[in-house]
Order: C-alpha cells, then structure tokens, then sequence
C-alpha cells in the first residue's frame, strides 16, 4: 500500500473555501481514484495528480482518506 499526500488541491469541500489538503491510502494512483470516487466534493486536476507526493508503507493497512478542508481566510 501507498500514501498519497496532496498538500493542497482546489476543491476537497462543498463549502466557500473549497480547497485544502487530501490524503489517501490505496494500492496506487488507480486505486486512490477508486477510493475516493464516491466523495462527489473531491475534484482532482490531472497537474494535482502528477504533483502528489507518494510513500510506500510498511504495513498493509485498510484504504482510507482523509480531507483536511481549507478553514478560512489566510
């Protein structure tokens, strides 16, 4: 399994400040899509997936994900 780190993608929310951080856990790319397909508020760019950051795990861990939406003004 892998982690895929998105440190900050334009929309992760349904709400004003729709964009933030994503993280996934799944076999690779195809299956990160996978998991988090039914999420019908996550809308990746193909220049958000090529600049993903990515790590092998030590262990086999369940698929998950995490949004880590954008709280406010910066």
């Amino acid at each position: 399994m892998k982690i895929f780190i998105f440190e900050d993608i334009s929309k992760v929310s349904g709400t004003y400040h729709s964009e933030g951080g994503l993280i996934i856990i799944a076999k690779d790319i195809n299956h990160a899509k996978e998991v988090i397909m039914d999420d019908h508020w996550i809308r990746i760019t193909d220049k958000e997936w090529e600049a993903v950051e990515s790590f092998d795990l030590k262990d086999n861990v369940e698929p998950k994900y995490w949004v880590m939406p954008n709280a406010g003004c910066y």
